[in-house]
């Protein structure tokens, strides 16, 4: 009987040795000729890249379809060492590559980026190169294609007295600045790309002239259709202290960490900031978008918008701190978060002081609101939440703190009783056309913006349209 059982256990054993090798038995290769190799696409198409800035980099999948492992006999790029483009395979860098084996029914990455060699040319072009797979004899490919287009670089110089033309795009790709006592003026149409982390500094005077049908526009240079509206990309238009004059006409602004702060300095001591050598600047007809932290970011300055609209920032879309002198009109202000960001904090902030070393040092503030919105996502809740406004002042004997908000629409908990608001709508959606699709703030039929404000000489809105009699309140008046 013991026999008999050691034999059926050596026999059970000897049928498990066998079935475990068998499994591990590699399959051979397959050498079939038919046998070809599958793609996620045939064609990896890269949106337009500026020359001599690299792209985002994109990959494509290699696939094994069936039940052997398939050997590719090479992987070239096909332009070599020359082409544009640059490739990896499955974490190995180059542009050739031999005798690289897919297990069955698996894949493998392949990933590529470009760079675009200057031209003497001033519209995009084409850039093609292809990957070639040779397989058992067969070759295939995937092609590769890449739209360039030359441009205007500037890196880390001073600007002085220049003028801007709308001939080609204008690539900052690190800080430059508007040095004192110069000026620069930019032309209708121009497109200014920035570069990550690259900012564009104001000690002189900056002049932009753009129109309702040919703007000037600032945005990040990552042109994937993966960074549109992507917050963050470059860092801030920054008018120092000291810088008077500049005039921003039809300016789109948008993809920044801040689209414009004013007031900066290149001192932290705050007995360096003054009303002597506040700047001062004129916005009419200027749209910031899709910022990461603020809108507007003023300090002791002198700000004098028109006919604006700020949407979509991490923080404040207009905030006015340590005093100034404001004067905002027929503009639109709102906010319900931005790309990566919820809309936490009010639309305005405003303050007449600044603290360091734990002593507040106070500005006066005069500040005047007509015919605005300040509106956005923020729960009103409860007392404790003053909503899209945020009035921070401290009084203190001599100093000076005037605001006006005339014919203004606010979602708000503050007391509008008093003479510091006029013709107050409080607390109504204003009703805008589509917010999420087409960001579009103009007034939706039935909007209580509709002809609600006062008449103060501005004939037209931001994209042109003719004013009435009566303005709607906001940036854009409702057309038929």
């Amino acid at each position: 009987m013991k026999t008999q059982i050691q034999f059926k256990l050596f026999i059970f054993i000897l049928a498990t040795l066998l079935v475990w090798t068998g499994s591990c038995r590699k399959k051979p290769i397959i050498t079939d000729t038919s046998a070809s190799l599958h793609f996620s696409i045939d064609t990896l198409s890269f949106d337009t890249v500026f020359t001599s800035i690299g792209s985002a980099t994109r990959l494509f999948k290699v696939f094994n379809t069936y039940n052997q492992p398939i050997r590719i006999s090479s992987i070239d790029l096909a332009g070599g060492g020359q082409s544009a483009f640059r490739m990896n395979v499955d974490g190995m860098s180059g542009t050739h590559f031999e005798n690289l084996e897919i297990a069955e029914h698996d894949s493998l990455y392949v990933f590529v980026e470009v760079t675009v060699d200057p031209k003497s040319v001033n519209t995009p072009f084409i850039i093609n190169d292809s990957v070639v797979f040779a397989t058992n004899g067969n070759k295939q490919q995937v092609e590769l294609i890449a739209y360039g287009q030359n441009a205007h670089f500037y890196n880390g110089v001073e600007i002085c007295n220049e003028t801007w033309t709308n001939d080609k795009p204008y690539v900052i790709l690190g800080t430059v600045m508007v040095d004192t006592a110069c000026s620069l003026t930019i032309e209708q149409g121009v497109r200014i790309f920035m570069h990550g982390g690259a900012h564009f500094l104001v000690a002189g005077t900056l002049n932009i002239n753009g129109t309702p049908d040919s703007t000037v526009n600032f945005e990040g240079d990552r042109l994937e259709h993966f960074f549109d509206g992507l917050p963050g990309q470059w860092g801030s238009i920054i008018v120092l202290r000291g810088s008077n004059g500049s005039t921003f006409n039809n300016v789109v602004i948008s993809e920044a960490s801040s689209g414009i702060i004013i007031g900066s300095s290149f001192s932290n001591d705050l007995a360096d900031f003054t009303l002597a050598n506040k700047p001062d600047i004129k916005l009419s007809k200027v749209q910031i978008k899709n910022c990461r932290n603020y809108g507007l970011f003023s300090f002791l300055a002198d700000v004098d918008m028109e006919n604006s609209l700020i949407y979509a920032c991490g923080e404040n879309n207009l905030a006015l701190l340590y005093g100034g002198i404001h004067a905002i009109r027929q503009c639109t202000l709102a906010n319900y978060g931005v790309l990566g960001f919820e809309h936490k904090v009010p639309v305005l902030l405003m303050s007449n002081y600044a603290v360091q070393n734990k002593i507040p040092w106070l500005a006066d503030v005069n500040a005047n609101f007509t015919n605005d919105i300040f509106y956005g996502s923020l729960q009103l809740g409860n007392d404790s939440t003053d909503g899209e406004i945020s009035i921070d002042t401290i009084t203190f004997l001599g100093n000076t703190v005037q605001y006006l908000f005339d014919h203004c629409l606010l979602k708000t908990n503050l007391n509008t009783n008093g003479t510091a608001w006029q013709g107050i709508l409080k607390n109504q959606d204003p009703l805008f056309v589509d917010i999420s699709d087409k960001e579009d703030y103009s007034p939706a039929d039935g909007s209580p913006l509709i002809d609600a404000g006062i008449d103060i000489g501005l004939n037209d809105d931001l994209f042109g349209n003719s004013r009435t009699a009566l303005p709607d309140i906001g940036a854009i008046e409702k057309t038929p």
